[in-house]
């Protein structure tokens, strides 16, 4: 099975931090976006692509799991790979970790969509990006699967 491709490389910034000296939620998201949007350019889905036809691949759910706090001037690294592609959606994984410790500080799985950007409803993903997809096939490690309790239905967001 092919290794996951980097996708983020940065660091914890000051401002991300909050009252209690740990990496925001919203700042593990805002990374995780930025890695879905370069996964996207590798597999042939980027700027350019967004230009020409007027869609983009969007996250309708992501299931995260916060493993270890992160602490201003941290090293992060995301790589991501995919965990199933149809013509209808993309599920992928996303590891972030601390690559001067190695620990995994979060993971998020991503259910995808082609969105058209007018309008906002479903497109296909063309073969050229399934095929790209398959090429980075990864499986789901434990430390990133569903643990915990439900509470509720899932709820999908509109792109």
């Amino acid at each position: 099975m092919p290794a996951p491709i980097e996708i983020y490389r940065g660091s914890v910034q000051a401002w991300e931090v909050d009252q209690m000296g740990h990496m925001n939620v919203q700042f593990y998201m805002e990374k995780a976006d930025v890695g879905l949007q370069v996964f996207a350019h590798r597999l042939g889905l980027g700027p350019e692509f967004v230009r020409r036809e007027g869609a983009r691949l969007t996250a309708r759910t992501c299931h995260v799991r916060f493993l270890r706090e992160q602490h201003p001037g941290a090293p992060v690294r995301i790589t991501g790979g995919t965990l199933s592609a149809t013509r209808d959606r993309l599920q992928l994984l996303q590891e972030m970790t601390n690559p001067a410790t190695d620990d995994v500080a979060a993971t998020f799985v991503m259910e995808v969509e082609l969105c058209d950007i007018a309008t906002g409803k479903p497109r296909p993903i063309p073969d050229a990006a399934l095929q790209a997809a398959a090429s980075v096939e990864v499986e789901l490690p434990a430390h990133a699967a569903r643990a915990g309790w439900s509470c509720g239905p899932r709820v999908e967001h509109p792109c």
